[in-house]
């Protein structure tokens, strides 16, 4: 957390030492004497990208900041022929290079905006009650394809997509021993998942209105570390607090109103959260968006499959900032691996002990309708771009 505050806080010394015409060492001896500013945004060339990771890679450091809410960033580099990179999540979901040449003791301002391109495959399965391929199409600019019950019958075509949305209502697909085990096998793979409301029957099963924690039938997660009881009612939810400090930063805001409009709706009552990130809590600390990314495979075994886009030239790794310890994960070009090696750095996301892709879990979502409040909507933006 303190990694992206620092980072910032160098850029803004960098942005005015180069104003001044002056050069700032830093600890590796390399000299930062020019600044870039730009504005990160969605394929739609309209939605700001919040958050989103800039980053500049020398033969002997990582440079890097974010953008604030707008979109907008300034990132204190050394001069010369530099590749800016702009990624969110992990960055192999979305990310673009620019290449980029910055005169000494200069600023260079990129007039054009910088379109944050999609380069995984996304699939969702239709729903009667959210639409969330409505908010990654016409929020964002991005695209995903339809799931059909043939779909469900084997992993190579699962396996075809980075990241799968299972919407709210879906009724062409049920839970089944089936599911559970593709779901399984494609987490543990690396394959993520975004599942909202009645789609919970994916995650810890069916029979949702008996009493927690009695055993669920189907679900691929640990029916230990999530229960949750369809129970809650059409309501309004004034005040709930983002958990998240990611999150918070997102959204610049701490609290956020939420409305929900089913008669009933999946009300989680248990939650292990050394298993689970909480994002969101309602007024009386009951979770209401969860996320986890310490999935294990229970069928055990691993097989030879590739999920989603396959890129070999590029790789995620682990970066070590040299602040206070602190770590981010970049995705970076095969080329550059062994430099980052030498650093320090380790192949594969930070704090993702087994390699597994992200399920994330919202009680709230897009309506049919598509009418959701802003706060909504930017939550769920913040999980399309960050599966």
């Amino acid at each position: 957390m303190k990694r992206s505050l620092s980072y910032l806080l160098f850029s803004l010394v960098v942005f005015l030492s180069a104003c001044k015409k002056d050069q700032v060492t830093d600890p590796t001896g390399e000299v930062v004497n020019a600044t870039i500013v730009g504005k990160v945004v969605a394929a739609n060339m309209q939605t700001p990208i919040s958050r989103a990771l800039v980053f500049v890679n020398t033969a002997s450091n990582t440079y890097f900041t974010y953008t604030n809410q707008e979109g907008e960033f300034q990132l204190g580099v050394p001069a010369g022929e530099q590749e800016l990179r702009i990624q969110t999540g992990k960055g192999n979901h979305f990310r673009t290079i620019v290449n980029i040449t910055v005169e000494p003791n200069q600023t260079l301002v990129l007039n054009e905006t910088l379109r944050l391109n999609q380069v995984a495959t996304f699939a969702y399965l239709p729903g009667n009650y959210d639409k969330i391929e409505a908010i990654l199409r016409d929020s964002l600019g991005y695209q995903a394809t339809p799931l059909y019950a043939t779909d469900f019958q084997t992993l190579a075509s699962l396996a075809r997509f980075d990241a799968i949305f299972l919407n709210c209502g879906v009724t062409n697909v049920l839970p089944s021993g089936i599911t559970d085990y593709l779901l399984s096998q494609y987490v543990a793979l690396g394959g993520s998942i975004y599942a909202s409301d009645f789609s919970m029957n994916f995650l810890d099963g069916i029979n949702n209105t008996l009493p927690c924690p009695i055993q669920r039938d189907y679900g691929f997660i640990p029916d230990s570390t999530v229960c949750s009881k369809r129970i809650g009612v059409s309501s309004f939810i004034n005040g709930a607090s983002i958990a998240s400090y990611d999150l918070g930063l997102f959204l610049n805001k701490t609290n956020i109103d939420l409305v929900y409009n089913l008669s009933a709706w999946e009300k989680i009552q248990f939650v292990d959260e050394n298993y689970w990130e909480v994002l969101v809590r309602d007024s009386s600390q009951e979770a209401l968006l969860i996320r986890t990314n310490q999935f294990e495979n229970p069928f055990g075994g691993t097989p030879n499959i590739t999920i989603g886009t396959t890129d070999t030239s590029h790789v995620t790794i682990c970066h070590q900032t040299g602040l206070n310890n602190q770590t981010v994960t970049l995705t970076v070009s095969t080329t550059s691996l062994q430099s980052h090696l030498l650093h320090g750095d380790t192949v594969g996301a930070c704090n993702n002990p087994n390699n597994s892709g992200w399920v994330y879990y919202t009680t709230f979502h897009n309506e049919h309708n598509g009418r959701i409040n802003s706060d909504t909507r930017k939550i769920l933006e913040y999980m399309i771009l960050n599966l």
